[in-house]
């Protein structure tokens, strides 16, 4: 029963990979926009601008640039085929296989490894339809994890090293998605703050200086441009003062939506009935946990309740729209969280909801390669159907044209 269990798991993922790299199978990944945009940036650092200080610009606050790293993490990819898309997108699936991995060894180092499979399971499942138009922001989905493993490791043995690592990959998390990795930041000042008073480790606060390493780049852009995303974003700050009361009651209710309904909606398969027992039996399980007088593993859910309930709270002083991709890398935290709460409610309850969400998620992804025939080369999201354009028109024009 064990071996069969076994071998039942490794074609499930097997399958979740094979589907993550459909699109690339047929030489194809999802090319719209904004992934247009990141390629001719690829471009641009190896043709004009090997030190590139900025990413791509940030859509929440006018000003306001991602980091470099994703561009300098695809770059050895673009460079293999000069600039083939399709070897892109063949990093893009060893990415998603990374990831699975961080979210396997994680949830294992911090609960047991069957936590850590089904965590692997669920992971490797909701995550298919992302693999084929990867962006910036599926960095920080990587690092998040790592983060939350050394922040909990330094809260619980509180060694300096911990600390300094888990600021460390913050940084670079901010690189990949400011929008996610400013408020975890902040929040993670006034909890280390408070700690370090309580616990008079106030020597451990300077561990924050690691963080001009990752965020470099970003300081010496403000040093070369007046303090061009300073300055934007405190315009910013003061332009919200003059929001309306009925628009600061709109915000409250997409806050609210988000927190209890839209986070779970990345885990759920597209299925909104589905999530009515999800989160009900998520947050039964919490609710289960802290009213436990002793539990050794309490401080991970305090933790991670802490800084999940403190992204929305933030989020209130922001005007505009919470994407989904600000919060995204709260994705395989919730994974793993929801996996180990399987000992702490009714287990027949559990087995349900987990096996459903997962056979949901594997039938959209079936139904994506079902349907994948529509979009190859046809869909004008399609790398094919951009390429055989171009093509088309380069063979089709006078030597010289517009």
């Amino acid at each position: 029963m064990k071996y069969l269990l076994f071998a039942l798991i490794a074609i499930f993922i097997l399958f979740n990979v094979l589907f993550a790299a459909w699109d690339v199978l047929h030489s194809d990944i999802l090319f719209h926009t904004d992934l247009a945009r990141d390629f001719l940036l690829f471009e641009d650092i190896v043709k004009n601008k090997p030190i590139t200080l900025i990413g791509p610009r940030s859509g929440g606050i006018s000003g306001l640039f991602h980091g470099p790293l994703w561009m300098y993490l695809n770059i050895p990819a673009f460079l293999i085929d000069r600039g083939n898309p399709v070897v892109v997108g063949w990093f893009w699936v060893f990415l998603y296989l990374a990831y699975l991995g961080i979210v396997y060894v994680v949830a294992s180092k911090l609960f047991d490894k069957k936590i850590g499979v089904m965590s692997l399971l669920l992971a490797s499942v909701t995550s298919v339809s992302a693999v084929p138009g990867l962006f910036n922001p599926f960095g920080a989905v990587m690092l998040s994890p790592i983060f939350f493993y050394f922040l909990y490791q330094y809260r619980g043995r509180e060694k300096a090293l911990d600390l300094v690592i888990a600021l460390f990959v913050l940084g670079l998390i901010i690189q990949f998605q400011m929008a996610f990795g400013i408020p975890i930041l902040f929040l993670t000042f006034l909890y280390l703050c408070y700690k370090s008073f309580k616990g008079k480790h106030l020597s451990h606060l300077f561990s924050f200086f690691i963080l001009v390493i990752p965020l470099s780049t970003h300081i010496l852009f403000e040093l070369r441009h007046q303090f061009l995303e300073t300055k934007s974003f405190l315009q910013y700050l003061a332009s919200s003062k003059s929001q309306k009361a009925i628009d600061l009651l709109n915000i409250v209710i997409s806050r609210i939506k988000g927190f209890s309904i839209e986070s779970f909606g990345m885990i759920e398969g597209a299925e909104w009935w589905l999530l009515i027992p999800f989160i009900l039996v998520f947050y039964i399980g919490l609710i289960k946990l802290f009213r436990a007088k002793k539990f050794n593993k309490k401080i991970i859910y305090e933790l991670f309740f802490y800084l999940f309930a403190g992204f929305w709270i933030l989020s209130l002083f922001y005007k505009g729209v919470v994407w989904g991709y600000y919060f995204w890398p709260f994705l395989s935290l919730l994974i793993i969280i929801y996996a180990s709460l399987y000992k702490h409610v009714n287990r027949a309850i559990f087995y349900l909801v987990f096996i459903t969400v997962l056979l949901f998620n594997f039938v959209q992804n079936v139904r994506g390669v079902q349907n994948a025939g529509n979009f190859f080369g046809k869909d004008g999201s399609s790398w094919r159907f951009n390429y055989d354009l171009a093509k088309t028109v380069f063979n089709d024009a006078p030597q010289e044209f517009g």
